[in-house]
């Protein structure tokens, strides 16, 4: 049996959290390999949060990692709905309580997320930011695609659809066609190449719960929201006129 205990902080802090259980039986089935089963033993003291995860799974610490914080998190929202307020958890750090006793250090990061083009500084990425509120949306839904392993499907696409809604026209804003149409063309995006996206999110943009998402899956659909965003902050700064430059960026 392996037990990994995992370790996190809960925001915003509230003292009179004390809530010890164990959550038997947990099942998530994953595509084309074994469903990841085991049980749960979860403590929140104020602040903090342990978790510990005992399975006979082999799965990576980073799928197991979601599938705890899942549940974990679906506790603390049971006990913010019970006592009228909101609360969210993040595992800092997690270590193997027997065999190997390997430990792990979490940070919010995706492998292979494509590099920022040449000359773009962050002094750019603010400027665009305060121009357009479909940035700020679709870079708030980018963080939660990262934070939530569960829904990067759903907020992937939803990064995607804040930054439509710029392109929508006010006089006909339910008139989404022309303002995909507008957006793909303005950055150089086909159907076909976004087509991962929407599909990833179909199922959890009709309410599916147990949808399951491999690390490497969700690292290419984040990748593709990081794409699309470069790709929509040099049409704002450019005026946002006409479609970017095709030799710089080449149609996707």
């Amino acid at each position: 049996m392996r037990k990994i205990a995992f370790h996190g902080v809960v925001t915003p802090r509230h003292d009179a959290l004390h809530v010890r259980t164990t959550l038997k039986g947990i099942d998530w089935a994953r595509d084309g390999t074994d469903p990841i089963v085991g049980d749960i033993d979860i403590t929140f003291a104020s602040g903090m949060v342990v978790a510990v995860f005992s399975s006979e799974s082999t799965a990576d610490i980073l799928e197991i990692r979601a599938i705890v914080k899942r549940h974990t998190q679906g506790l603390l929202d049971l006990y913010s709905f019970y006592h009228g307020f909101a609360m969210t958890l993040e595992f800092e750090y997690a270590y193997e309580l027997d065999g190997e006793r390997r430990n792990w250090h979490f940070n919010s990061r995706l492998p292979d997320e494509s590099a920022l083009p040449d000359g773009m500084t962050f002094e750019h990425v603010v400027q665009a930011r305060n121009r357009s509120v479909a940035l700020q949306n679709a870079l708030a839904n980018r963080r939660f695609a990262i934070t939530y392993a569960w829904d990067t499907g759903l907020f992937c696409w939803r990064a995607i659809e804040s930054i439509r809604h710029h392109f929508a026209d006010p006089t006909t804003p339910e008139a989404k066609a022309p303002a995909w149409i507008a957006m793909r063309t303005a950055l150089r995006l086909t159907t076909a190449w976004l087509e991962p996206v929407s599909n990833a999110s179909l199922e959890q943009r009709h309410g599916a719960y147990n949808t399951y998402f491999s690390q490497a899956q969700r690292a290419d659909l984040v990748n593709r929201v990081r794409i699309v965003i470069v790709r929509f902050i040099v049409f704002i700064n450019a005026g946002a006129e006409g479609p970017i430059d095709a030799t710089a960026f080449p149609e996707l």
